[in-house]
């Protein structure tokens, strides 16, 4: 009878052991079922998104992620040029699905101004002249920030022109062959062209020498002129000089001066006509 009773009781503790065992393998395994259904936070494409997780597991969810913001630099355009002193306002850009904070603008590595108030911009005065290259750091309110793609842009010194001949109040009579002459130079580059106009009628390009040009302005019409040049670099910049004012007076006429000398001749009294 002894014996008996001590087998019941090994299959009763090995029975009792083996369920234990099993049910505490069955909660493990919940959880790790639980923790395969949590789902990881979605990243953004094309726009910043702090997406919330569902809870797993019974749990709250960690924070969601916190992602930089978006930025780009919308102007100048990219290689525009400007002429000397440049007034340049730089606008950027900047989003982000929790806030933008501030947006820091750079000439290369200077920070030339910030901004915190959408539509985001820097105005830049008397930029000196040459190369500037632009970036935006955009910060949001959680401290993540990025960096735009760059924008350079040309600050060119515009050329120097003055008209040399002929000098200014000079009077021609007429059929005027006048010939005009200006000098023109560029301090950061080279002179493309010089081009004289009367008022606002185009004369002509002028023909360079050095840093003269020149051109002969046939049959100038009777009456008052005014002369100007205009030189353009090859950057496109464009100057143009002061004024010269002419006159061309009307010529005697042919018929009219055979006449003098002939009276002249009988009465000896010439003078050179």
């Amino acid at each position: 009878m002894a014996g008996l009773f001590q087998v019941s009781k090994t299959i009763g503790f090995r029975r009792l052991w083996i369920t234990g065992l099993l049910g505490a393998w069955m909660v493990t395994f919940a959880g790790n079922a639980s923790a395969v259904n949590c789902q990881p936070y979605a990243t953004p494409s094309t726009t910043s998104s702090d997406t919330v997780s569902p809870k797993c597991g019974g749990g709250d969810p960690p924070p969601p992620p916190n992602y930089p913001p978006i930025v780009s630099i919308t102007s100048p355009a990219n290689n525009a040029s400007f002429t000397a002193p440049a007034n340049v306002s730089v606008t950027a850009s900047a989003t982000d699905s929790d806030g933008v904070a501030k947006v820091d603008f750079f000439d290369g590595a200077t920070l030339v101004g910030t901004d915190t108030v959408a539509p985001y911009s820097v105005a830049l005065a008397n930029l000196a002249t040459g190369t500037h290259t632009f970036t935006a750091r955009a910060t949001d309110n959680k401290g993540a920030s990025a960096t735009s793609a760059a924008v350079s842009i040309l600050v060119d010194a515009a050329p120097a022109v003055s008209i040399t001949s002929p000098v200014n109040n000079a009077s021609f009579t007429a059929p005027a062959d006048v010939s005009l002459t200006a000098s023109a130079t560029d301090s950061d580059g080279t002179v493309a062209k010089v081009e004289f106009y009367d008022g606002a009628t185009f004369l002509g390009q002028g023909t360079a020498s050095g840093s003269n040009y020149f051109l002969t302005w046939s049959n100038a019409s009777v009456g008052s002129h005014a002369i100007t040049a205009k030189a353009t670099d090859n950057s496109g910049s464009v100057t143009t000089s002061g004024t010269i004012n002419l006159t061309v007076n009307p010529g005697i006429p042919n018929w009219h001066r055979r006449g003098l000398q002939s009276d002249c001749d009988r009465r000896s009294q010439c003078r050179q006509l």
